[in-house]
């Protein structure tokens, strides 16, 4: 993420409160170890994370060079480990309809950086509230709300970080949009389901062990994960 960027978000709060609520950012600037019970930095304090999946060290991602010049990111190797976020006041509001306050906006933005040498036969990738991301034979399927959008792109599998954009309109004239790199990949139409309180309450898990594989668990890297409660414009999308 660039400085650009975040003097972007800033400004943008400022002026807009609403529109430019961040609900959470992950870096990945920390090194990943056993200390403070291990810990995953949300730079908005708003919800820290923290690693699941064993207390083996050895299987802890590592912290390699990020998408961002001078930035860190964690690889995480097929190491069964992955980042649980647990549901607070601020991030339980992603999808949040239209009546809650300050967060209202009819839209949402999860945007990250994902390195991936090549596609496999599935793992997934982000799952929270009515959120299902994974990768599956050289596609990216992304579910949100009930509504499904699948791209096939080699763009993705290059082994150099990639970056994610994901835009949605919650409602009944509702579409989900998946940017890589500033460019367009796909834009699917439908009902967008406003997530209910309860399922608000679901955990973020990225990085998520897929127990079809024994336990095997993401085999990439991730850096800059973060949420929003509107849907970038063009502008927002070409500056992360």
């Amino acid at each position: 993420m660039t400085m650009k960027f975040l003097h972007f978000i800033t400004i943008l709060h400022i002026l807009h409160p609403v529109k430019s609520k961040l609900l959470a950012l992950y870096r990945f600037e920390e090194a990943a170890d056993t200390s403070d019970f291990y810990t995953v930095v949300d730079s908005t304090l708003n919800s820290d994370g923290y690693l699941y999946g064993g207390k083996d060290d050895k299987l802890l991602p590592k912290s390699i060079d990020g998408a961002w010049p001078g930035s860190k990111s964690w690889s995480f190797d097929n190491s069964p480990k992955g980042i649980n976020i647990l549901p607070t006041e601020v991030t339980a509001k992603f999808g949040a309809n239209e009546d809650s306050g300050e967060y209202a906006s009819g839209g949402a933005t999860i945007a990250f950086a994902m390195k991936k040498e090549t596609s496999t036969s599935f793992q997934r990738v982000i799952t929270g509230p009515g959120v299902d991301i994974y990768e599956l034979k050289n596609y990216i399927s992304i579910t949100i709300g009930g509504v499904r959008v699948a791209v096939g792109n080699d763009k993705i599998f290059t082994g150099h970080f990639r970056k994610h954009v994901i835009t949605i309109q919650w409602g009944e004239n509702g579409s989900i949009s998946h940017w890589l790199d500033g460019e367009l990949l796909a834009t699917k139409a439908g009902t967008i389901q406003i997530r209910a309180v309860t399922s608000l309450q679901t955990s973020w898990r990225l990085a998520r062990r897929n127990k079809n594989t024994n336990g095997d668990g993401f085999n990439g890297a991730l850096d800059d994960f973060c949420i929003f409660n509107h849907a970038f414009d063009d502008e927002e999308v070409q500056s992360y």
